[in-house]
């Protein structure tokens, strides 16, 4: 899930990261698309209420050099084809286009606790090799991903239905280590214009595959 950032040497990218090790993952539940009651709720079934994640991308996201932003991305299509698309990993590289492979480490489908090695393209011809972590889960609603090995970045993929479709919030967070947390404006801003990118183009992929009415 990473967008590439190379900062020159001395920065392992492929360097276990621990820092985010943090939380308990939840058990799936399945959604029925209910409108939130609140701006830290998530409506999922009848009666239950699935909790933002208080993790370090919010307990942390005001100490120095912590990077933590969110990209809002209307698609026109209904939140279960959104979710099924971006936890497809075969498809992963069709949206977030600096992809070479994304492969699961199990058989079958995608779930809570699932490990997906990826490896991205950088720039000068490296290759950057991750491994990452599904550690929440929600069918058709939430998908929260860390980072195990690779650069510190994790992310939170929300959807809300809306009247066009589909309201896809990609949460971006994590802190640089080393030498890099010193360039930590540069790399929010690399960060963040390349997940742009990336939502705009699954929104593109997305709405010019809706089925012909």
């Amino acid at each position: 899930m990473a967008a590439t950032v190379i900062l020159g040497p001395g920065h392992d990218v492929t360097a276990p990261n621990r820092r985010f090790a943090h939380g308990v993952a939840r058990p799936a539940r399945q959604c029925d698309y209910a409108p939130r009651r609140g701006r830290n709720t998530h409506r999922c079934q009848p009666g239950l209420e699935v909790p933002r994640q208080t993790g370090a991308q919010e307990r942390d996201s005001g100490i120095p050099g912590y990077i933590n932003f969110e990209i809002e991305t209307e698609i026109a299509r209904p939140p279960g084809d959104v979710f099924a698309y971006v936890t497809d990993w075969t498809k992963l590289a069709t949206w977030q286009t600096n992809t070479l492979s994304a492969v699961p480490e199990q058989q079958g489908p995608i779930g809570l606790g699932s490990r997906i090695r990826e490896v991205h393209r950088a720039p000068g011809g490296l290759k950057i090799h991750e491994l990452v972590e599904v550690e929440e889960y929600v069918p058709g609603c939430i998908l929260g991903l860390r980072m195990i090995e690779g650069p510190p970045v994790n992310g939170r993929i929300r959807l809300e239905p809306t009247e066009r479709g589909t309201l896809f919030r990609f949460q971006v967070y994590g802190q640089p280590t080393g030498v890099t947390r010193f360039a930590e404006p540069l790399i929010r801003f690399i960060l963040k214009r390349n997940f742009t990118a990336f939502c705009a183009n699954l929104k593109r992929v997305l709405e010019d595959a809706r089925p012909k009415s």
